[in-house]
């Protein structure tokens, strides 16, 4: 019927045409490599949203940063920020510490039957 292969024909046939009126590839071949596209021009879109976001990201954090140095040199707090996380941290691991060991209790007479006087 036709000389060319298909792959060429479809190819230059859908050259200049809507996206996805394909008249010679046929079905599921057509049909790829319309999604192929798609999924190509949405991932450029968010890989460029990401971008974006992370630039934006980046500058808020240096914005972030300069006011914190501004605000450290207003008020010279007694006790330096990062002792007060430190502080905070440790007091965060016995709290959750705590809390595992309360949970581990109940688990230790688990086979035998209930007792109900306790």
């Amino acid at each position: 019927m036709h000389s060319r292969p298909a792959s060429l024909r479809g190819r230059e046939e859908s050259e200049g045409k809507e996206d996805g009126v394909v008249v010679s590839e046929v079905g599921w071949v057509a049909f790829a490599r319309r999604n192929r596209e798609r999924s190509n021009l949405l991932w450029q879109t968010r890989e460029g949203k990401r971008r974006e976001w992370r630039a934006k990201q980046e500058s808020q954090a240096l914005v972030d940063i300069e006011d914190d140095q501004q605000q450290n040199e207003n008020a010279r707090v007694s006790v330096s920020t990062e002792q007060q996380a430190i502080h905070w941290m440790t007091g965060l691991a016995e709290r959750q510490q705590r809390g595992r060991r309360k949970r581990g209790k109940g688990k230790s007479n688990c086979f035998l039957p209930a007792v109900r006087s306790r």
